[in-house]
């Protein structure tokens, strides 16, 4: 794992001797989050400016990007830094990561999202044809910058968005911890700053385990074969619906192949649910009707084997069984008669 630092943006110094520095931020950043950063930094600094939103972390972006960093002639001794949420970090640590077969890059993500989730693993990508991260490199950045302050610039909705991979983690976590903290509660009544470092332990250990995906980070996942699914469907039907939206609906609905397949409890299962519902209200009527087309994106997930649809589900609270295949008719089912908000 790279290095994380918990503090502000402000007092971090650069210590290391880069050619030049490239700062990566999307429309929101650019407005909310840039100015926190020391003038000092941003004045020597090339802005590199992305539309915001799933929908531009595509190969034209990284384009556009290298094409920046080529014009402002960045060597390999160049640093980038990605200013931003999951998008920004996920496409600025890919564009980091091939250009020049690789230059430095830091990670200070600027939403709950991205402080839980994607700017801990050393996961980078962009999409393609559709699909979730289909392109990418493990790649670590020098150090994540872990500054909790960005946190107010955020809506509630982003701030459940956030809480999603929070709540998978309190669920695949061995420890009790972190699930006892949240389960049954009003979440927009949490502390999140209090509940990060808990978290990003979590994800750190079973990253460390498993750096490069071969067994127990495939964990991470749960609730993520039928969420990347919803979510690129979303993005196709111009249906408005945040990454964490998606695999809630995600999760909730492994829950239920979760119970079919592995033998999770019916009590807990539907306590979490009930839970999930009063804390979300998400348009997810479309879902049933769109089941064989949620299907066939599942059917093209990069963890899938010899056209096996392989999913991460839950045996127990904090037992997490790792490619357990579902048939074709077992996911329809569960798709059609996922429950309504």
């Amino acid at each position: 794992m790279s290095f994380i630092k918990y503090g502000s943006v402000e007092e971090y110094k650069i210590e290391f001797d880069y050619s030049s520095i490239h700062i990566l931020v999307d429309s929101n950043t650019k407005k909310h989050c840039l100015p926190k950063l020391p003038a000092s930094l941003t004045e020597q600094a090339n802005i590199i400016i992305v539309k915001s939103g799933e929908m531009h972390k595509t190969i034209d972006s990284a384009k556009m990007i290298w094409e920046k960093l080529s014009n402002k002639n960045a060597d390999r001794k160049a640093l980038m830094i990605c200013l931003g949420g999951g998008m920004v970090g996920d496409l600025g640590g890919f564009c980091a990561g091939t250009y020049k077969r690789g230059i430095k890059y830091i990670q200070i993500p600027t939403t709950l999202l991205s402080m839980v989730d994607s700017s801990i693993g050393n996961k980078t990508g962009i999409d393609l044809n559709g699909i979730k991260n289909l392109v990418g490199l493990f790649y670590p950045p020098q150090v994540t910058i872990i500054d909790h302050r960005f946190l107010v610039t955020l809506s509630s909705r982003q701030i459940l968005n956030g809480y999603a991979e929070i709540i998978k983690h309190s669920l695949i976590a061995k420890e009790e911890t972190l699930f006892d903290q949240i389960f049954e509660k009003d979440l927009l009544k949490c502390e999140p700053e209090k509940l990060i470092p808990l978290n990003i332990e979590i994800k750190s250990q079973i990253v460390d385990q498993d750096p490069l995906e071969q067994n127990s980070r495939k964990w991470l996942n749960f609730g993520h074969t039928v969420g990347h699914a919803i979510e690129a469907q979303a993005m196709q039907k111009g249906i408005d619906m945040l990454h964490g939206e998606a695999i809630i609906i995600g999760m909730m609905i492994e829950l239920e192949l979760s119970t079919a397949k592995l033998g999770f409890p019916q009590d807990l299962r539907n306590k979490i649910i009930d839970w999930i519902k009063d804390n979300y209200r998400i348009d997810a009527d479309w879902i049933k009707s769109e089941a064989k087309r949620l299907l066939n994106f599942m059917k093209n997930d990069k963890k899938n084997h010899e056209k096996r649809t392989l999913f991460s589900l839950l045996k127990s609270k904090g037992d997490c069984i790792e490619n357990v295949e579902c048939d074709d008719k077992l996911i329809l089912q569960t798709l059609q008669r996922h429950r309504k908000w």
